[in-house]
C-alpha cells in the first residue's frame, strides 16, 4: 500500500473516463468531464500524502494550461521531507512551523 500520489491533467485527462485511487486510507477519485460536452484536456491535478496520523491533500484547478498545477506540485514534491516531517509534529508546534 502506497502513502504517496500524484497526478496532473496533462499526464492523463479522463475525459469520459471515471477513475478512484486508493492511496493508504484516503480515496481520491478523478474526472475530466465528457467530450460531448465539449470537454478535451484536463488541466487538474492533486498531491495526497498520508503519514501515520495525518493526512495532506492539495487539490489543483488551473485554467488554460496543466503548467501552474505542475510547478506547485514539483514544488511541493520538492520540500516533501521538511513539509511531511512539520505534520509528524504534535499539532500546536506543527502550525508554528507552517509559516
Amino acid at each position: 500500500m502506497s502513502n504517496k500520489f500524484s497526478w496532473v491533467g496533462s499526464k492523463k485527462d479522463f475525459v469520459d473516463e471515471k477513475d478512484i485511487q486508493t492511496i493508504d486510507r484516503v480515496t481520491v477519485g478523478r474526472f475530466g468531464g465528457n467530450s460531448s460536452a465539449g470537454q478535451y484536456k484536463n488541466e487538474d491535478g492533486c498531491v495526497v500524502w498520508v503519514g501515520e496520523d495525518w493526512e495532506f491533500a492539495a487539490i489543483f484547478d488551473a485554467h488554460y494550461s496543466a503548467e501552474s498545477a505542475e510547478l506547485v506540485i514539483n514544488t511541493l514534491e520538492e520540500y516533501e521531507q521538511e513539509l511531511t516531517g512539520i505534520l509528524s509534529k504534535s499539532r500546536l508546534p506543527a502550525f508554528h512551523h507552517v509559516q
